[in-house]
């Protein structure tokens, strides 16, 4: 096997692609499978059966289900270093923008999608790319006037030029299908990288006609065969130290040193699955998704809706027996005639078999296996029969979120690992973004590179009541005001000191006195305002602005030992009220 190090060439990079293809030639395999679930193609009898299909959602509602546990809304994210709080406040509102347009430069939300291929498939891949127009635009300078340029035309061009330049985001971070991306299994950060897809025969002259303007490697110019909209095969490579870009045929057209000095190339295993025992690595077993262990379930649940789908229909149109002649009943039937009989005996419907009362405890049994192999459905929001309060619900909601702990954690340590590829990119390249009005420079990234993201499912019940606590405990002075806002999901201290700051400074007198003089001055009643000062009326000074908690109340006195009474009003009119101190957590 070749060294990584050494500049890739043609049959470096087949080779590279026939050993991991047999790496993973049996998860890849099986991921067909797991598709057909998920997709609801699966075949539900046996070849040459001629029965009814009914396959229900069920599949699809797990994967989904699941899905929406591992991710929230929006992601949160941290730098640390207590002595540089304020640039790293800057970076952290920066990167959240960042996300958020990442986000929305692709078809679907790039994390979501990953944890699907999670659950679905129990291993994902985050694809991390630079977009090179975007990029070149990033690092243009000022256009200049053309001699012959009118300068409106000019003025105009500036104009654009700057707003595409301050609102530029060159990033994309996209959730690429696990089989198109061959990644060592055995490392969780990889050293090689080859991505196998499809291109646009016109993206490929693009990409090698902007390669060659950069002169930093060896570029052969793409020559569509045919049609620019031609789909050509392509095997990108990436190691540590080259990139590479080859056709299917073999023809290199890409061969430059990787100047990034990483792979841009993130990827996880659900945590489910296990190594066995004494045999050879297979990653088989370790991308196990939910779906795997239930197949049997699945198919015997959808023969069983099947056949009584099946029954029912049979039921509500049952055919007749006659001792007549058949096509005279038919006939007679069908123009709504009366049809002529000797005896009642001439003429019925046959006969179907009852199902036995005990059918339903076999629904039950598939329903709890496939329960107990996937996760508890009170997550989807159904309530467990007996359950009648909503802390013992909240009980049953946390043992199950429980499943999704490890998934959850790789979700995030994929985003965290995106996060500072784009802090790499930002210093290396020397970019300065603007990016949703927070700017963000090799300034104030200052060579680290580390973050942290997460994203968090929140309870709105336990939520409202860590805040309450929280809030209890700042009263009695254990915990900090930087902790209560962080509980609070606040996480922009400094913002929040600046904000609060400008709050006292509008709210004490001298300053209440000038808006009021202000004020006057643009309802013309200065006037008013002379006359009271010489007869001795003055200006009375606003009274200080007092802050009130949630509840209403003075913030000295607000929910603690100080006074006022804890929040117990419901959030809507779907959701019980909170306890005083969350004993109905307790059950």
């Amino acid at each position: 096997m070749p060294s990584l190090d050494e500049k890739p060439t043609s049959s470096i990079i087949q080779q590279q692609e026939q050993h991991l293809r047999s790496v993973w030639s049996q998860t890849h395999t099986f991921n067909r499978k797991r598709d057909s679930f998920y997709n609801r193609t699966y075949q539900l009898w046996a070849t040459g059966v001629n029965r009814p299909v009914l396959r229900p959602g069920k599949p699809r509602a797990i994967i989904d289900h699941a899905v929406d546990q591992l991710l929230g809304s929006a992601p949160t994210i941290r730098r640390f270093g207590e002595t540089k709080k304020e640039q790293n406040d800057e970076v952290e509102k920066a990167l959240q923008s960042i996300f958020h347009q990442v986000a929305l430069q692709e078809h679907s939300l790039t994390f979501k999608q990953a944890a699907k291929h999670l659950m679905a498939y129990g291993y994902t891949v985050v694809e991390d790319d630079l977009d090179s127009r975007d990029l070149a635009l990033a690092r243009s300078d000022k256009p200049t006037k053309g001699k012959s340029e009118d300068a409106d035309d000019f003025n105009q061009r500036e104009r654009l030029w700057r707003h595409k330049k301050r609102a530029v985001m060159p990033f994309r971070i996209r959730a690429p299908h696990p089989n198109s991306v061959l990644l060592d299994p055995a490392q969780r950060i990889p050293r090689v990288a080859l991505k196998v897809s499809e291109w646009y025969a016109q993206n490929l002259v693009d990409l090698t006609r902007a390669r060659k303007e950069l002169d930093r490697g060896a570029v052969e110019t793409f020559t569509p065969r045919n049609s620019p909209w031609e789909l050509v095969k392509a095997t990108e490579y990436w190691t540590e130290t080259w990139h590479a870009l080859m056709t299917g045929d073999g023809q290199m057209l890409v061969v430059e040193p990787n100047v990034w000095e990483f792979v841009p190339f993130s990827h996880a295993f659900s945590g489910f699955g296990m190594e066995e025992a004494g045999k050879r690595f297979n990653p088989k077993m370790l991308a196990v998704g939910l779906l795997d262990h239930i197949m049997d379930d699945l198919l015997a649940h959808a023969q069983d809706l099947s056949a009584k789908h099946n029954l029912l229909l049979e039921a509500a149109f049952m055919s007749m027996g006659t001792s007549l002649d058949p096509s005279q009943v038919e006939d007679a039937l069908a123009k709504g005639e009366i049809v002529p009989m000797q005896n009642r005996g001439e003429l019925w419907y046959l006969e179907r078999p009852s199902l036995p009362r005990n059918i339903q405890d076999v629904d039950a049994q598939l329903d709890k296996d496939m329960e107990d192999s996937t996760f508890t459905r009170s997550i989807s929001g159904v309530r467990d029969v007996g359950v009648n309060t909503v802390g013992q619900q909240a009980i049953l909601n946390t043992a199950g979120r429980r499943k999704f702990i490890d998934p959850g954690e790789q979700i995030n340590q994929l985003a965290t690992a995106s996060a500072c590829h784009i802090l790499q990119w930002i210093d290396t390249l020397d970019l300065r973004l603007e990016i949703e009005g927070h700017k963000i420079s090799r300034r104030n990234v200052e060579g680290d590179f580390t973050a942290q993201v997460s994203f968090q499912v929140v309870d709105p019940v336990l939520r409202l009541q860590e805040k309450q606590q929280a809030l209890a405990e700042l009263q009695a002075g254990v915990m900090s005001l930087e902790t209560f806002w962080s509980i609070a999901g606040r996480e922009d201290s400094t913002g929040e000191r600046e904000r609060i700051t400008e709050d006292n400074v509008y709210a004490h007198p001298l300053v209440q006195e000038r808006f009021a003089k202000l004020a006057a001055q643009r309802l013309g009643l200065s006037a008013l305002l002379a006359d009271q000062s010489i007869t001795g009326g003055g200006v009375s000074a606003a009274p200080q602005k007092t802050i009130l908690g949630p509840d209403g109340q003075p913030w000295s006195s607000t929910m603690g030992a100080g006074g006022g009474p804890p929040l117990r009003q419901p959030l809507d009119n779907q959701t019980v009220k909170p306890g005083l101190t969350g004993q109905n957590l307790a059950g």
